[in-house]
């Protein structure tokens, strides 16, 4: 399953992350793709909303993955860029968030390491917003994507 989201706003990309993580199931991975600035982490932060963490949520390049726990689920948030082999993947953890839900930024870079249900999604910069497109593989994230697709029709978004 595809769907394709218009986020003209900085609000409208939380909100779109906010209903990600509202769907969200523990096991849940969302890969995230899209070049540097196009707003991965604000996606993120919404994720975090909707699973109800409280924290402020940042950007994993220096840590290479934060890991959020005191929400309905907990979410570790990952960064691939800085990774130069599969093997360094081990070092991050990510079987630990088996458990809740995992974001994985630049994700396209080891497209092996993702298990196979899982979200893929492609943030496009269209100045002064951004297109998010999205494509389910595996039936959890057919239904998360479903959810979410149905919930953005009928809502606001700005």
């Amino acid at each position: 399953m595809k769907a394709v989201f218009e986020t003209p706003t900085h609000a409208s990309m939380i909100h779109l992350g906010h209903l990600l993580g509202a769907e969200s199931k523990a096991g849940f991975v969302l890969a995230f793709h899209g070049d540097l600035g196009a707003g991965k982490t604000t996606l993120a932060k919404g994720v975090a909303l909707g699973l109800d963490i409280p924290s402020v949520v940042t950007s994993p390049t220096f840590n290479l993955v934060n890991i959020y726990e005191e929400g309905r689920l907990s979410l570790y948030h990952a960064d691939f860029y800085r990774l130069s082999s599969e093997e360094e993947l081990d070092i991050l953890g990510l079987d630990e968030g088996r458990s809740g839900v995992i974001i994985a930024e630049w994700a396209s870079l080891f497209p092996d390491a993702l298990q196979r249900d899982h979200l893929s999604v492609q943030i496009e910069v269209i100045e002064p917003g951004r297109v998010v497109h999205c494509e389910a593989f595996g039936p959890v994230s057919v239904g998360i994507l479903a959810q979410v697709a149905a919930r953005w029709a009928v809502g606001v978004h700005e």
